[in-house]
């Protein structure tokens, strides 16, 4: 939203400064916090830099909407070089929570680590596909409201699925304890 407004009320030049001071400070304060993902987070945050410096200086608004696409596509890389090598992202992400996992849950780990490069790769190819649209506002709904209702969408279904296929709920959360009446409990 914040790139949409600075392109439509002011010039080229002032929107790329206001937007990177938007994006600058950010990208720097996620370097620096992100123990284990530096270099990803480093190299994705060199590439928007180098956009808006070539979008600065090449004076072509349409450059500015490749940020998202490559956003993307850097999360996509991130999971599926982790099935490539090493441990799957997402049973990084379980073992944080569980450090002990099931073989069979190591096994849904890796899947799902699968099912996120999919979804994120579809996500990349529409905020791709919508650079290329005539109007600011149609790039804006494809790169954000609808963006975020994909990966929303996946992300509450692979829950769901998680929570029918292991049958473990955290009573503390609300969503868990109505998931569980509805699936029938535990086994």
């Amino acid at each position: 939203v914040g790139v949409w407004v600075c392109l439509r009320t002011f010039d080229q030049h002032t929107a790329i400064g206001l937007i990177a001071l938007m994006l600058v400070p950010l990208l720097v304060w996620n370097v620096i916090v992100a123990r284990g993902l530096r270099f990803p987070l480093a190299l994705q945050g060199t590439a928007i830099i180098s956009i808006l410096a070539v979008a600065y200086f090449v004076d072509e608004p349409l450059l500015l909407r490749t940020v998202p696409p490559l956003i993307g596509l850097s999360f996509t890389l991130n999971f599926f070089i982790s099935l490539v090598r090493g441990r799957p992202l997402v049973e990084s992400f379980a073992r944080m929570q569980k450090p002990e996992l099931s073989p069979q849950e190591v096994t849904y780990c890796r899947r799902a680590t699968w099912y996120w490069v999919a979804v994120l790769a579809s996500n990349t190819m529409m905020v791709t596909a919508a650079i290329f649209l005539n109007q600011t506002w149609q790039w804006l709904v494809a790169a954000a409201p609808a963006s975020y209702f994909l990966i929303g969408f996946a992300f509450v279904s692979e829950y769901v699925y998680r929570k029918h296929r292991f049958r473990e709920f955290d009573m503390g959360k609300p969503w868990d304890r109505m998931l569980h009446r509805l699936m029938g409990g535990a086994r």
